[in-house]
């Protein structure tokens, strides 16, 4: 049990169906009948609707760990956005300029260099 959700719970003596929690002694439902369908969202809205303190500890636990590999650190979607060019609305780019450029980053062809496609 890997998520940090389970230093303010644990697994019902009862049923494995439920698990406890630990500031309250709550049972919540851990979302299933089946072992493979249990999860712990349950768990962590409990937490967060009952025990705000506890909920904010576990918010802390529930960072993700900075990674040490270059190839592992992808920009953010915003990150991304900020470092973009703009576009320029001065230039006259031509459709077939952007298809092939776009093409080109995903090794596409562009339709007028496959051999009996019509263009569009």
């Amino acid at each position: 049990m890997s998520s940090p959700i389970w230093k303010f719970s644990k697994v019902s003596d009862k049923d494995v169906k439920l698990a406890v929690c630990n500031v309250c002694r709550d049972e919540i439902p851990r979302g299933g009948s089946k072992q493979r369908h249990f999860n712990t969202t349950n768990m962590i809205r409990h937490l967060r609707t009952r025990h705000t303190t506890e909920y904010a500890e576990y918010e802390k636990l529930n960072q993700p760990k900075p990674t040490t590999s270059p190839s592992l650190n992808q920009p953010t979607v915003s990150d991304a956005f900020k470092r973009r060019e703009p576009y320029s609305r001065d230039r006259k780019t031509s459709r077939s300029e952007l298809w092939n450029s776009f093409a080109s980053m995903n090794n596409l062809y562009p339709l007028w260099r496959i051999k009996g496609s019509v263009a569009c």
